[in-house]
């Protein structure tokens, strides 16, 4: 199986809630509507931690952070293989989504990962 995890901020002038109402109830069914995806997990913040690892630069809020922005959610989609995510990632259901997501996303930052379940 094939993993790919995305980070997404919602649209300016969009609430937390009107982005995760409308991922969750208009996005994420036309997403998971494509045979190509196996599983489908919407994970929606509900908090932001900030941690560093290090004790220098104590007195700055982003120290350690790679994100300049909260993230309103991610999403870990499967799939059987390399093939079939490409060949969804260049179909024309996919076109319907980038311009659905036009609708509640603002940035976004994908990530195909290799699973490695420890528990």
């Amino acid at each position: 199986m094939i993993k790919r995890i995305t980070v997404m901020t919602r649209k300016p002038g969009t609430t937390h809630q009107q982005f995760a109402d409308y991922w969750t109830n208009v996005h994420a069914p036309l997403l998971a509507s494509h045979p190509a995806v196996k599983r489908l997990v919407l994970n929606v913040t509900e908090q932001f931690v900030r941690f560093s690892v290090r004790n220098e630069h104590k007195d700055d809020p982003l120290r350690d952070t790679i994100l300049t922005q909260t993230p309103d959610g991610f999403v870990e989609l499967w799939f059987a293989d390399t093939e079939s995510m490409e060949e969804m990632y260049h179909s024309e259901h996919t076109k319907k989504l980038v311009a659905d997501a036009e609708n509640f996303v603002g940035a976004i930052a994908t990530f195909v990962v290799e699973e490695r379940v420890i528990k």
